[in-house]
């Protein structure tokens, strides 16, 4: 018996107004536990423990190298912990940015199964979204092992009576908002672009690092590209981190502007960062679909 168009109709719609919101998971729960495998599941339980202790770490021995020739410091400063934290709290922002753009390329390229993908799930958005907290999950191990290795062997001056957990919170979540918008953004141009263009999620990254103060304060850059740093949500996440780790930033141009006014610019620039962020991959997916690059194989 042939469906009438009630019944196609009803069909399409689901089960009512919850039905978007399961396809959604449906799509972001696996998504979220193949990207767990994909970065899990490459070796043994013991070689992965090792491994996401050491790639952290050689990481910041050559951070802590630096930091005592250049300064000629100990580590047991208010400075080092500044410097030492920004580059901790930084891995989540170039995890994502990595971890979502690199997806395209692995799909599309190496497995060859994005077109599947997009297919199978209720829209590719949820898809990488789910990719990025697998990630997250990964980043957040790493983190975890540089601070507390920091703590205990660098004397690290980061306590937990001075931390304001609530704001410090309620900055780190907004600005892995944006870091996951511009992780979408960054996706969509991968879309886009030849699979050499796997390392523009790198560049972008540095960039970030260099210009939003997460290694050294906006105060040493030109005054144009303070300016252009204060646009930026990422300026304003490691600012308010600081506050909240430590109760101060690291900005003598900053320091003016309270706790509240700090979270104010980093909500508005979010959202701002957000949109245009979803807008362009949205615009560059659709662009993708028109001139058939989006499962085009581009190794030669």
């Amino acid at each position: 018996m042939a469906m009438s168009e009630t019944t196609i109709d009803k069909k399409k719609e689901g089960f009512g107004p919850l039905a978007p919101l399961r396809e959604a998971w449906r799509s972001f729960a696996p998504a979220t536990w193949l990207g767990w495998q994909i970065e899990s599941n490459w070796t043994d339980p013991f070689t992965f423990a090792v491994f996401n202790l050491v790639r952290p770490l050689s990481g910041a021995l050559i951070l802590v190298v630096m930091y005592l020739v250049a300064t000629r410091m100990n580590t047991r400063t208010d400075l080092f912990a500044q410097v030492y934290t920004g580059n901790a709290m930084f891995t989540y922002l170039g995890g994502v940015l990595f971890g979502m753009s690199w997806v395209i390329h692995e799909d599309r390229e190496h497995y060859q199964m994005i077109r599947y993908v997009y297919i199978g799930t209720s829209h590719l958005y949820w898809y990488l979204l789910g990719r990025a907290v697998a990630k997250f999950l990964v980043t957040t191990l790493s983190v975890v092992v540089l601070l507390t290795a920091g703590k205990l062997f660098l004397g690290l001056r980061l306590y937990w009576s001075v931390i304001d957990w609530p704001y410090f919170l309620t900055a780190f979540s907004l600005g892995l908002i944006g870091a996951t918008g511009l992780g979408l953004a960054l996706s969509g141009w991968m879309m886009l672009m030849a699979r050499q263009a796997a390392t523009v999620s790198e560049v972008a990254a540095g960039v970030f690092y260099l210009a939003c103060g997460f290694l050294f304060p906006i105060d040493v850059l030109p005054t144009w590209a303070q300016a252009v740093a204060r646009w930026i949500p990422f300026t304003w996440w490691n600012e308010g981190m600081r506050r909240g780790l430590f109760g101060h930033g690291n900005s003598q141009v900053l320091v003016s502007l309270s706790n509240g006014t700090i979270l104010n610019w980093l909500a508005i620039s979010t959202a701002v960062f957000g949109a245009l962020s979803l807008a362009a991959f949205f615009g560059a997916e659709r662009l993708a679909k028109r001139r058939g690059l989006l499962d085009q194989i581009t190794d030669f």
